[in-house]
């Protein structure tokens, strides 16, 4: 084989390659883009589950912003904070978090918080749990997700917030557990940052007034 059939096959190979690394590299971009698309639809759609329309009157997604860094929870890198408002009050803060401890790998979380620091909703938009066990946390499959509707930091949370398995208050799934315990502890991260971010997302500093008190005083 002479040395120009070697060099144009070597540049044959060297363009096929090339040609090849470009169409993996363009295949691999409409697919991210279209599971961020994917992933901003579930996010629509889970808004209008989370939170009543009689308790907002701006436009949600307009309002995103950094949320500020977290310390008991870990938020999503693609999405910001977003604010319902009636009138000038923030009414609840909209958080897209992860639990990166699922069974199969990260488990994106759609929670909004009200200001009395209770959940009002959340919806699992995005997760690889296992079909037929770790799957129940979506609302597609079950109705689970939706028993932290009104959870909150009573002065019994550190216990509260576990599977009844590990002597909790929420129930896990049958034969799978792993799931569950990691979406309990990521929207009870949630809770207690956004007590600890209370300024900053709902724009009016945070008195804490425990459930015990509001009892006493016959509130």
């Amino acid at each position: 084989m002479t040395q120009a059939v070697i060099t144009r096959s070597t540049l044959t190979l060297a363009l096929f390659a090339l040609g090849l690394t470009g169409i993996v590299s363009m295949v691999a971009l409409q697919t991210a883009d279209a599971i961020e698309e994917a992933k901003q639809r579930a996010r629509e759609r889970s808004l209008a589950e989370l939170i009543s329309t009689d308790s907002y009157d701006n436009r949600i997604f307009d309002t995103e912003f950094p949320a500020p860094s977290a310390d008991f929870v870990k938020l999503s890198q693609h999405t910001g904070a977003l604010k319902a408002k009636l009138g000038d009050r923030v009414t609840a803060v909209i958080l897209t978090v992860v639990a990166p401890d699922g069974y199969s790998g990260d488990i994106e979380i759609m929670v909004a918080i009200n200001s009395e620091l209770a959940i009002e909703g959340a919806r699992v938009i995005a997760h690889k749990e296992t079909p037929g066990l770790g799957d129940k946390i979506d609302i597609q499959k079950s109705a689970w997700i939706t028993y932290f509707e009104g959870a909150n930091l009573d002065d019994d949370h550190e216990v509260r917030w576990r599977v009844k398995k590990d002597g909790g208050e929420f129930d896990q799934f049958t034969g799978a557990t792993i799931t569950p315990r990691a979406v309990i502890r990521t929207l009870h991260g949630s809770l207690l940052y956004a007590r600890d971010h209370y300024q900053a997302l709902f724009e009016r500093p945070f008195i804490e007034v425990s459930p015990k008190t509001l009892q006493s005083e016959g509130k």
